[in-house]
């Protein structure tokens, strides 16, 4: 069902990382960035930043049991995989 609600969400527009992100940016940002200046150090930033993101959000699913208990799947295989 996660994925379902994720392709939902993907088809009507409604991405909600970019929506964290935005929110994140507009709250939280230590410095800007002028990206026709710097562009790898933008891309380097924007890199680390979604990887950073990410690493909270799959911790999120672990943390919370309600979360858990749609991400478990995951990792309740006898063989790895991603």
């Amino acid at each position: 069902f996660q994925q379902i609600g994720i392709m939902l969400f993907e088809l009507c527009g409604l991405s909600l990382s970019i929506g964290a992100y935005r929110w994140v940016w507009e709250n939280y940002r230590l410095f800007d960035i002028d990206a026709k200046e710097n562009v790898m150090l933008c891309y380097v930033c924007l890199m680390l930043g979604k990887d950073l993101g990410y690493y909270w959000y799959h911790r999120t699913l672990h943390e919370f049991h309600v979360m858990w208990a749609s991400h478990s799947v995951h990792h309740s295989g006898e063989d790895y995989n991603l």
